[in-house]
């Protein structure tokens, strides 16, 4: 789940191009047991849960970005 203190949370999708990993994309967020495909205008919110697709060896980057770490 995205922590609450991640610089992510009340950010667009679109404006995190210079936080997540380059070529990562935000696939999917599940928030109150409703899973969907978030759009550019889309907000993250503290306690979603993220599913990102990146290479391999950024997986640990983003995490660390959503987790707050």
């Amino acid at each position: 789940a995205v922590a609450d203190d991640s610089p992510v949370i009340g950010q667009r999708l679109r404006d995190l191009s210079g936080l997540l990993p380059r070529n990562s994309i935000i696939a999917t967020i599940v928030r109150t047991d409703t899973a969907f495909v978030p759009g550019g205008s889309d907000i993250i919110e503290p306690g979603d849960t993220v599913v990102i697709i990146a290479m391999a060896s950024d997986i640990d980057e983003a995490q660390r970005l959503l987790q707050g770490l």
